[in-house]
């Protein structure tokens, strides 16, 4: 079954890959550029969503493989399971744009002392401070 997921952060088309970065080409195909309810966070080397007023830029794809979810949900740390003890937590979300919903990766951890990334672009974000493992 296809689902529609939304990207902000590393796996964001066209970002230098960070190491260990999972092959998504036969799980997932990219759809349009979306935007997500929400504010971003500087994490170091990826960014925090959480929800909120805000918009962050992001990507929207769709699945086309039936593994893709598991594939996205071990590199975002994510366990059903477990997911209390997750770095992120997969929620259902209705975008800004396109008006319609996609599983996003929210953050599941305190804020403390996180940097609120302005204008909610990672890519940009990451154009301007690009990370030691980019460059």
């Amino acid at each position: 079954m296809e689902e529609l997921l939304a990207f902000y952060g590393t796996l964001l088309s066209g970002l230098p890959a960070r190491p260990n970065f999972p092959e998504l080409a036969p799980h997932v195909e990219l759809v349009r550029a979306c935007l997500i309810p929400g504010s971003l966070y500087d994490v170091g080397p990826y960014p925090a969503l959480v929800p909120g007023d805000g918009v962050v830029r992001g990507e929207l794809w769709r699945t086309v493989s039936e593994d893709a979810l598991d594939v996205v949900d071990r590199w975002e740390g994510y366990e059903a399971a477990v997911e209390e003890q997750a770095p992120y937590v997969r929620r259902r979300t209705r975008l800004i744009d396109p008006d319609l919903d996609a599983w996003v990766y929210v953050w599941n951890r305190p804020l403390d002392g996180l940097v609120p990334i302005r204008g909610g672009d990672w890519r940009a974000h990451v154009d301007a401070n690009p990370p030691a493992w980019a460059q």
